[in-house]
């Protein structure tokens, strides 16, 4: 017998699809799998399995994001509904994603391929964190101080110069964890479309396509090691 007090797994699936991580990982994933090249019917399935597997995931998590399933219990919580906080739910997202990936049934060089893509991005996990909760602190500075500069605007320049280079490194640092995900959204995408390919053609993955997957994948850790470079600047 049903609970009435307990939400069904299909309210909360259809509650999961609305979630903001789940929108946004399955819409980078969809844009990604365009922007490669691949056809637009095909990239509009990628981010329609991408939708539907972050909802189903949302509902099995309890309404809770992967985020907060996955994230390191010693690092502090993102402040919920900012652009930050949804890319790192996305993140946590594709991770999930590709540990579904490597479960299943693959080629032998696909699948390893997937375990050194989630094996990179678990690895980037907690520094897209911690840049996450640097563009927080930033905000959170900029705000307080925005209000100084503006009482102090005639008098110090230098109130000024210190929003300015807060704001900069702020969008820095937001630009960068943007990029890293969908970094991880391309390597991603081309692990689908590659096994979508050998699964569908019976062909063997070629070394070249398995090349690029890899290419891809030291493209990922390229940009979260920038993005880590980028949490601590040197001081001027």
């Amino acid at each position: 017998m049903n609970n009435p007090g307990r939400p069904t797994m299909a309210r909360l699936v259809l509650h999961g699809a609305r979630e903001p991580w789940v929108l946004l990982a399955s819409g980078l994933g969809g844009g990604v799998a365009w922007a490669l090249g691949i056809p637009i019917l095909v990239a509009t399935g990628v981010a329609a399995l991408m939708w539907g597997a972050g909802a189903v995931t949302a509902a099995l998590s309890g309404g809770y994001g992967p985020e907060e399933l996955t994230r390191g219990k010693d690092l502090p919580q993102l402040r919920r509904g900012t652009e930050q906080n949804h890319l790192v739910g996305a993140l946590d997202g594709y991770i999930a994603d590709l540990r579904g990936l490597r479960s299943s049934k693959m080629a032998e060089g696909v699948t390893s391929q997937a375990i050194e893509a989630l094996v990179a991005a678990e690895n980037a996990h907690d520094g897209a964190v911690r840049a996450a909760l640097a563009v927080d602190l930033l905000d959170d500075a900029l705000s307080r101080s925005r209000a100084v500069s503006a009482q102090w605007s005639n008098r110090h320049n230098e109130v000024g110069s210190s929003v300015a280079r807060m704001s900069e490194r702020r969008d820095d640092v937001l630009n960068r964890l943007r990029h890293a995900v969908a970094e991880v959204a391309e390597v991603y995408t081309k692990l689908l479309e590659l096994s979508a390919t050998v699964s569908t053609s019976g062909v063997v993955a070629d070394s070249t396509n398995l090349d690029e997957v890899a290419s891809s994948i030291d493209s990922l850790r390229g940009a979260f090691a920038e993005l880590e470079a980028a949490e601590t600047p040197e001081l001027s």
